[in-house]
């Protein structure tokens, strides 16, 4: 997936925010494909804004289907 912009990734993250929030900040997943991408390891950052309004249903979808494809039974 190529390099997608979006108000999410030009937050900061506040220094209150609560614990685990970084690892799900857009920012975040960008540095971590750039890095992955370096290795040849699939990375795939999906913002919330991709999927529009009630988002629930196809995000679990996309993450079933990643998850499937590499960690089959």
């Amino acid at each position: 997936m190529g390099k997608r912009s979006g108000r999410n990734t030009k937050r900061v993250l506040p220094p209150d925010a609560k614990p685990g929030a970084g690892i799900h900040h857009p920012r975040f997943g960008f540095f971590l494909k750039e890095r992955m991408d370096k290795l040849g390891i699939e990375c795939e950052v999906r913002l919330r804004e991709e999927y529009g309004g009630d988002r629930t249903p196809q995000m679990f979808r996309d993450m079933a289907a990643f998850f499937q494809k590499y960690f089959p039974k």
